[in-house]
């Protein structure tokens, strides 16, 4: 037996598409579907060992070269072949490959280097002159950010200081 699809109309076989009226329906099962696709993201790069990648930590543990504990870097790419993390001193253009275990991630900061951001005032702290002014994030200390300004000016500036405008690295 053979099936007529004739009279049915071509859009019988053609896939649904999804409507901005279907996820408003659904929205849990959208946001269910977006958090499960996140998390596969996030796993699949800790797996690589980019989970880290762009993020700023301190190192740690390093008996070859002790005068380098504490001091904070940049991590600025991971060697698959080699299973270390290239990383980046302020104000230093020597790179160095560190294991994972010699570098102290620092928490969850919500900017990356090469953020784009713009100088606020914050409840706590003033920016006179700043404020306003755009820049990129080049470094970041455990305390305060480096962030190079448009203008041309280099500026420690607390996380409170800066509203992010996206990432373009």
């Amino acid at each position: 037996k053979s099936l007529s699809l004739q009279g049915m109309g071509a859009s019988c076989c053609q896939p649904a598409a999804t409507t901005a009226t279907e996820i408003d329906v659904y929205p849990d099962i959208a946001a269910k579907a977006r958090e499960e696709a996140d998390a596969s993201a996030a796993e699949a790069a800790e797996a690589t060992g980019t989970d880290i990648v762009r993020r700023f930590a301190r190192i740690q543990n390093l008996a070859s070269r002790p005068e380098l504990n504490g001091k904070p870097v940049e991590i600025k790419l991971y060697d698959k072949d080699k299973d270390k993390y290239q990383v980046g001193l302020e104000n230093d253009n020597a790179w160095k490959l560190l294991a994972r275990d010699k570098l102290e991630v620092f928490g969850e900061h919500r900017l990356r280097s090469g953020s784009k951001v713009r100088v606020v005032d914050s409840e706590t702290v003033s920016v006179g002159g700043l404020r306003g002014k755009v820049g990129f994030v080049t470094f970041f200390d455990g305390d305060k950010y480096s962030v190079k300004l448009q203008t041309g000016e280099n500026k420690r500036l607390k996380s409170a200081c800066l509203e992010l405008l996206g990432d373009v690295i």
